[in-house]
């Protein structure tokens, strides 16, 4: 390789290094900023807690600025703490909403129709009509309170959420045939369709059925 060439190699390094250094820098300070945000207002998009996102933000945020040494950054920042993993953003305001959300489907007189017609429905009726989902919904959500579970919580416990697809299922079921006699709800029934209702109605059992 000729001087020249091996010169104008250096030179495409060189500034290769520094243009390489201002986009880590950028990356790092939107990761930073990524990681604030999180901690303060959750990952609502999420299907896990807010520390688990947080430590994995600061994982990316070690790495980056290992790298940025490396290439000899200025950049000063503050390194996150490590978050416990059961960590949740604005938790007193999920449970607060998520009751709010529960409170508004038990005293909806369009909820209660539906739960009330389950029975009387067949398997193919309560997929068609939307009532599986709803129900699936409205008992994961009052599990998840039970259970204090604030990642599901703050998924299903957002009052209103619910309120347009109940409704469009309630114009369902009143459009369709329905048996005349309820299945009983306490004791264990096995009908033509092999699904089960035992005491009060379990998520799994009505998906099986």
């Amino acid at each position: 390789m000729k001087n020249r060439d091996r010169i104008h190699l250096y030179h495409s390094e060189d500034d290769m290094d520094k243009s390489s250094l201002g986009a880590y820098e950028q990356k790092l300070k939107m990761l930073l900023y990524e990681w604030e945000k999180v901690y303060t207002y959750g990952d609502a998009e999420s299907m896990c807690t807010d520390g688990i996102i947080l430590n994995r933000y600061r994982k990316e945020i070690l790495q980056l600025k290992s790298k940025l040494n490396l290439l000899g950054s200025k950049l000063v920042c503050e390194i996150p703490e490590i978050m416990p993993e059961e960590y949740m953003a604005q938790a007193d305001t999920i449970r607060t909403q998520a009751l709010k959300a529960l409170e508004e489907y038990q005293g909806s007189s369009d909820y209660r129709y539906l739960m009330a017609k389950l029975f009387c429905m067949s398997k193919k009726q309560r997929e068609q009509t939307g009532v599986m989902e709803i129900y699936g919904k409205v008992h994961s959500l009052l599990n998840a309170v039970s259970e204090d579970n604030l990642v599901v919580m703050r998924e299903l416990g957002v009052p209103g959420m619910l309120r347009d697809q109940i409704q469009e299922s309630v114009k369902k079921v009143r459009s369709i045939p329905l048996r005349t006699t309820e299945i009983p709800k306490k004791q264990a029934v096995k009908t033509d369709e092999d699904w089960q209702i035992q005491g009060q109605l379990n998520i799994y059992d009505l998906e099986l059925a």
